[in-house]
């Protein structure tokens, strides 16, 4: 009887904890079109409060090597960012390359992203339409990293809405 109770237990902390994850709307790679973003609720913090709280998750979520850019202006930050060895590109890892818009409003921030690059060798190569590639390997891999993007950017935006919703008094 106790390992039923036990078993009761922690299925529905389990389902309580899912549920808080799904709440966050999902970026979708089915295809390569941009930009893709969502919107996002955060009902205790006001304006000021989510550019201070975005800042801080900027300055400690990114390092001096993976942050390229870094911009605010009229309530929107602008980053330019590296994530090493996420992609594998023709048996290659390879680098991906990603360009975000976080604006805010009152209660409310959007994230999107407005393009995504691969590194092949030494340069970076848009991924946007992949009709336009020629190169069938390059095409499939892109194709197969659809998924790996899909997490990549779902855990990027469940790691800055945690971040924002956490107070100083969660430490």
């Amino acid at each position: 009887m106790t390992r039923i109770f036990f078993t009761i237990i922690t299925v529905v902390f389990t389902l309580n904890s899912v549920s808080q994850t799904k709440d966050l709307p999902n970026f979708d790679f089915d295809d390569y079109r941009f930009p893709k973003s969502v919107v996002i609720d955060v009902k205790s913090k006001n304006k000021n409060e989510l550019k201070a709280s975005i800042q801080n998750w900027l300055d400690s979520h990114f390092t001096e090597t993976s942050l390229i850019e870094s911009n605010y202006t009229e309530d929107t930050f602008t980053i330019t960012a590296i994530e090493e060895r996420l992609l594998k590109v023709k048996n290659l890892t390879s680098d991906l390359k990603y360009r975000l818009n976080i604006s805010i409003r009152d209660q409310k921030y959007r994230l999107e992203i407005s393009s995504i690059s691969y590194k092949y060798y030494t340069e970076y190569r848009p991924i946007a339409n992949l009709n336009l590639i020629k190169d069938e390997i390059i095409k499939n891999d892109l194709i197969n990293s659809q998924s790996t993007l899909s997490s990549f950017f779902q855990d990027l935006n469940l790691e800055l809405f945690s971040y924002i919703s956490s107070t100083t008094e969660d430490w």
